[in-house]
This record gives C-alpha cells, structure tokens and sequence, in this order.
C-alpha cells in the first residue's frame, strides 16, 4: 500500500487539524511496522515563516521511522513562488507519480468526457425540457 500525503503547515509550525488523527495513529507504530508500505509526501507552506513546512516534514520522517520506504524526494508548496504551491506540485507530481507506477496522463486538447449524464426532468417527474430551476446559483453567490 502506498500512502501519498499533503500536509499543510499552520500557524507556528503546527500540523492542521483535519491531520492530528493520522498523526497519532503514526506514533502509534514501531521501527519496521510499515516496512511494506512506500510513502511520498508533498508538504505545503510559506517560507516568510521560520518553521516552513514543519508538518510535512514531521510526516515524511515519521513515515521513515515507521519503515516505509520514501519513494522520492519530499515535495514543497511554497505560498510565496510566483504561481503559490503549484510552482513545486507542478514539479513533484510527475516524478512522484512514476515513483509510485502510476501511468502518465495523455495530452489532450479537449477536456475528457464526464463520468456522468445530465437529464432535465420537469417539477412532475417526468422527463421533459420545460423545467426551469428556480434558482441558478448556490444560495449566497
């Protein structure tokens, strides 16, 4: 199994919220308990601040200590290069993504096809091209 995590680093250097549940289910394990497991980790952050990505290093070497293997170098988010995070995930996702096996997309100049279908149906249920929403926008936009 292979974990991929994105870690956010908040405030002073602490790990976000919705990540505190893995990170205690980590230190739960051993030395050698995730021995078959690879892991690749992408840490966001801000480098104006002194402990930058301080979360996601927390994970990549903790990922270590457990014995998964690392299955390329920890990639960096920085919210202040010219394009945010994108400038560092746009670098790392290629070359983690062949880390883990996973066949490069193809390129296109069309957008793929929707995993989905779209069926007008009127306010009595059955299927027509009368029905008008009543409202086009979610509520507060």
């Amino acid at each position: 199994v292979a974990v991929v995590a994105f870690v956010a680093t908040c405030g002073d250097g602490e790990i976000p919220g919705g990540a505190l549940q893995f990170r205690d289910a980590l230190n739960n394990f051993k030395a050698g308990d995730l021995s078959k497991h690879t892991f690749a980790v992408f840490a966001l952050g801000d480098r104006s601040y002194a402990k930058f990505c301080e979360a996601g290093k927390f994970f990549d070497k903790k990922l270590e200590a457990c014995g998964a293997r690392r299955v390329g170098e920890m990639g960096i988010g920085d919210a202040c290069d010219e394009d945010g995070w994108e400038t560092g995930y746009t670098t790392w996702l290629p070359e983690a993504l062949s880390a883990l096996g996973v066949a490069a997309e193809e390129e296109s100049s069309t957008p793929p096809e929707p995993p989905f279908s779209v069926r007008e149906v009127c306010p009595d249920g059955h299927p027509g091209l009368n029905s008008v929403p009543s409202q086009l926008c979610p509520p507060g936009a």
